[in-house]
């Protein structure tokens, strides 16, 4: 007996003429199930790989199309008023009366470590440059330019105020 495949059904028609030429072949039952179920789960798997390794593709490939779809269409920020030069005064004593505090705090949360100290202590200051940004409704990147113009251009400092302009050179620690 013979099974023709039809529309797409020519790997099962290839399974059950496999299974019914054993089965002539071999009149055990035991055996028979055993490789039923061998034939059928080897060849099953190739199928179910497939679908399941074309469906992530279809996946990764919808949602690059998206991603794609959201860049061409995205607005640029509007980047606001430039602040006075007076305003840009303000934010620089603002932000830099606070680096004593900030490089203390940096001290003593990675003692000994130089370069994560300056790192801390960057990651504070841009928080206080978007509180400030935040308060005065000026964009940030006019505050962190004040604050750069104000460190280039050796603006007066505020008292108390011990301003760093290097940076320490990276030596990576062996435990994060």
């Amino acid at each position: 007996m013979q099974v023709v495949g039809w529309h797409g059904q020519a790997e099962l028609a290839r399974v059950w003429n496999a299974t019914l030429e054993f089965r002539s072949r071999n009149s055990r039952p035991s055996l028979r199930l055993i490789n039923i179920f061998r034939l059928c789960t080897v060849r099953g798997m190739g199928r179910a790989r497939m679908r399941r390794d074309q469906v992530a593709w279809g996946v990764a490939a919808l949602l690059a199309a998206i991603a794609l779809v959201r860049v061409a269409t995205a607005q640029a920020a509007d980047p606001g008023v430039a602040p006075s030069e007076e305003a840009q005064r303000e934010a620089f004593d603002q932000i830099a009366n606070q680096e004593s505090e900030l490089r203390v705090h940096a001290a003593k949360e990675f003692p000994g470590d130089p370069w994560s100290q300056d790192d801390e202590f960057h990651h504070g200051e841009a928080g206080r440059a978007r509180w400030y940004s935040d308060r005065r409704g000026v964009s940030l990147a006019h505050v962190l330019r004040a604050l750069d113009d104000g460190l280039h251009g050796r603006w007066p400092k505020p008292r108390g105020a011990r301003l760093v302009t290097g940076v320490q050179p990276c030596r990576p620690r062996l435990d994060y």
